[in-house]
């Protein structure tokens, strides 16, 4: 299946989106921090102003980037019914485990895999259909290798340790290296 895309592949991006949400403004800040940073680093050092100039700029258009992928989130999960929203966001994004899930939602284990699908699957068709509609808003979004990491098979991320469904932590590092990757 290399360098082609599967449907299990783009549930697990789907998976990776809801994992990062929560982190998404907590990464804007720290962005803000390392902007701030690098302009009174540079601000009476005219040598470096250039240099520093680039960084600034980088720095900023990844801000943008994460920002657009907030929205692109919540425009994805904007079409699902507030319950497919709240499991989704307890499960992914809270990072619940089943058996929390299961008490407040107060369902049973066949119930909860069925609805937790069946939004998940609604929120990867928005998803999916938001990409579509502007790739180019994608790109800045995540960047040019975006592309190039969809098509490539998710079994690289599992074969060098990573666990998309149990290490949460792996996945949104995995993911924020991505997103804040500065050349």
């Amino acid at each position: 299946m290399e360098g082609k895309i599967v449907e299990n592949d783009i549930l697990e991006i789907c998976k990776v989106t809801l994992n990062v949400y929560g982190l998404l403004e907590t990464l804007c800040k720290s962005l803000d921090r390392l902007i701030l940073a690098e302009a009174k680093g540079s601000i009476f050092d005219f040598c470096e102003a250039e240099k520093s100039g680039e960084k600034i700029l980088r720095l900023s258009e990844k801000k943008i980037g994460i920002i657009n992928l907030k929205i692109l989130i919540e425009k994805s999960l904007g079409g699902l019914k507030d319950k497919e929203i709240e499991l989704l966001v307890a499960r992914y994004v809270d990072g619940m485990k089943k058996d929390a899930c299961l008490k407040i939602f107060g369902m049973c284990e066949r119930s909860f895999y069925r609805k937790l699908n069946r939004a998940l699957k609604l929120y990867k068709c928005n998803l999916v259909k938001n990409i579509n509609k502007n790739p180019k808003a994608t790109r800045e979004i995540f960047g040019e290798d975006f592309f190039e990491f969809l098509f490539e098979p998710i079994d690289n991320f599992r074969k060098n340790g990573g666990d998309i469904s149990k290490n949460r932590d792996l996945i949104c590092n995995f993911m924020l290296k991505k997103l804040i990757k500065i050349n």
